[in-house]
C-alpha cells in the first residue's frame, strides 16, 4: 500500500516560478503539513491540491498565482472538486494508495463523498482541529 500525502495549496508562495514543493514553501502551514507527511505518514509520494491548478505533483513546475477556494461560492467549489476528483480517481487506485488530506474544508469536503462512495482509504489528519493556529499546534504536537 502506498501512502499518498496531498497538500493544500497556500497563499503564501514564493515569487518565481518553481517546483510545487518550493513555491509553497514560504507559508509556516505548507511546511508543517510537509514535515507530518514526510516524517508521520511517511509518505511515498506527494501531490498538491491547488485552487488554480487542481491535483498536481509536488515535483510540477508553476508559476505564482493568487487563487483561493476560500470564498468561492458553492457551485465553484463542487465544479473545482470534480475536476480534481477527476484528476484523483485517474492517478489513484483505492487498492493500491491510502491517501492522506492535509487541507481544508473547502478543497476536501466535495471530494471526501467520492472517496468513500469508491472505497479508498483515507485521512484527513486537521479534519476537526480548529482554525489555523490550533492545526499548527497539533501538527506540531504531531511531528516530533
Amino acid at each position: 500500500m502506498n501512502n499518498i500525502a496531498i497538500i493544500g495549496c497556500t497563499k503564501d508562495k514564493k515569487s518565481y516560478k518553481c517546483e510545487a514543493i518550493e513555491l509553497y514553501q514560504k507559508s509556516t502551514l505548507f511546511q508543517k503539513e510537509l514535515k507530518y507527511s514526510k516524517k508521520i505518514i511517511k509518505a511515498d509520494d506527494i501531490y498538491i491540491l491547488s485552487a488554480k491548478h487542481h491535483l498536481i505533483h509536488s515535483s510540477d513546475i508553476i508559476e505564482p498565482y493568487d487563487i483561493t477556494l476560500n470564498g468561492k461560492p458553492k457551485s465553484e467549489r463542487v465544479e473545482w472538486a470534480n475536476v480534481s476528483w477527476k484528476q484523483m480517481s485517474d492517478k489513484f487506485d483505492p487498492n493500491n494508495d491510502k491517501l492522506f488530506l492535509l487541507c481544508g474544508k473547502n478543497y476536501y469536503e466535495f471530494i471526501e463523498p467520492e472517496l468513500i462512495k469508491n472505497n479508498y482509504l483515507y485521512e484527513i489528519p486537521l479534519k476537526g482541529k480548529g482554525g489555523l493556529g490550533m492545526q499548527l499546534q497539533w501538527l506540531d504536537q504531531h511531528s516530533l
